[in-house]
């Protein structure tokens, strides 16, 4: 695979957050003059490789979730939980001198939804440690998680392969080996060449609004009959629910004021109803009946449609309602 691509090492001490647009063609001198004096200067890595990247990053994608599949020890659905976890206790490395030629990886909670798609903006935490335990980066300790472009070489290659079969929520060990990682050459006095690194990985979110930049967007609006208006972010993939199953989401809802009255994604626990049961407001019913899984939109919603007459604690009577909404699973 060293054939496939080659790193450029920048040589610093702290670290910089990747751009979601960086061209591939860029120099390492054209980074360095464009990034700023941040916490992430020292994890900014070009990687200028050829067109059979992606391909060689889908294979390895379909393999690793091939190979998790077969580790699957729980399935709890219940809905409060919906975590899935897996028994990869034959992936640790025992002996302290080991080194490894292939990426490592021990989930602790595998999260819900979609695995990202090549090109798709991750935000992630992260911690970063040597093989003797050393901590040489943590993004819990600066308040500040890092965003980037899964699948297109902007960070190590054992982030892009590890990071690439997550779920929204997941969090999981990467072992990566230095192939992967930073190699013969190493980061300064901070990472030694050929050195094995250790990260725990938290995937905070996939695709939210506020990571994509302007030109990225693709929206598409409708209106339907009901007078329910739907701006769709993402499309998803499959066929939309049926009457009768239980529907995993995000969602968070606004006045139109921007008056932010009530949001899953503050305390990342998916809400779930059952479609068709009158769960929920009307508009929710005729949004998710027809929306697939991975499906992103803002729904405008009219009094008649949302709360009506009623009185809420932060919703007055007959409000017009805006609602960002993700349709993670569905069961």
């Amino acid at each position: 695979m060293n054939n496939l691509l080659t790193t450029n090492i920048m040589f610093s001490l702290v670290f910089i957050v990747c751009s979601c647009n960086q061209d591939h063609s860029d120099t390492k001198a054209d980074l360095e003059k464009d990034a700023p004096n941040s916490f992430y200067r020292f994890f900014v890595n070009t990687f200028y490789h050829n067109n059979k990247y992606e391909a060689d990053l889908l294979d390895t994608k379909d393999a690793t979730e091939t190979s998790l599949d077969k580790k699957q020890i729980t399935n709890n659905t219940d809905d409060a939980d919906n975590i899935i976890t897996y028994d990869n206790s034959d992936n640790i490395i025992t002996d302290d001198n080991a080194s490894i030629s292939e990426l490592i990886i021990n989930d602790k909670i595998v999260g819900t939804g979609e695995t990202p798609n090549i090109g798709d903006i991750v935000q992630i935490h992260y911690i970063g440690t040597l093989y003797d335990g050393t901590e040489f980066s943590n993004s819990y300790k600066e308040n500040t998680p890092f965003s980037f472009e899964i699948g297109k070489g902007k960070v190590i290659r054992g982030w892009d392969n590890g990071i690439s079969t997550m779920r929204r929520g997941g969090k999981r060990q990467l072992i990566v080996p230095p192939d992967l990682g930073y190699g013969s050459k190493g980061v300064g006095k901070t990472i030694p060449k050929n050195a094995t690194l250790f990260f725990e990985i938290e995937l905070i979110d996939i695709n939210d609004e506020l990571l994509i930049p302007p030109q990225n967007k693709k929206t598409v609006e409708i209106i339907k009959p009901s007078g329910l208006k739907m701006t769709i972010h993402k499309e998803g993939k499959g066929e939309p629910p049926k009457r009768g199953q239980k529907i995993v989401i995000h969602y968070a809802g606004e006045l139109l004021d921007g008056t932010l009255f009530e949001s899953s994604y503050d305390s990342r626990k998916p809400f779930i109803f059952t479609l068709g049961s009158e769960q929920v407001i009307p508009a929710f019913e005729e949004a998710f009946s027809e929306m697939k899984k991975g499906g992103v939109r803002t729904l405008q919603v009219p009094p008649h449609l949302g709360y009506g007459e009623r009185v809420l604690e932060k919703i007055p009577e007959y409000s017009t309602l805006i609602y960002k909404v993700e349709l993670i699973d569905f069961y």
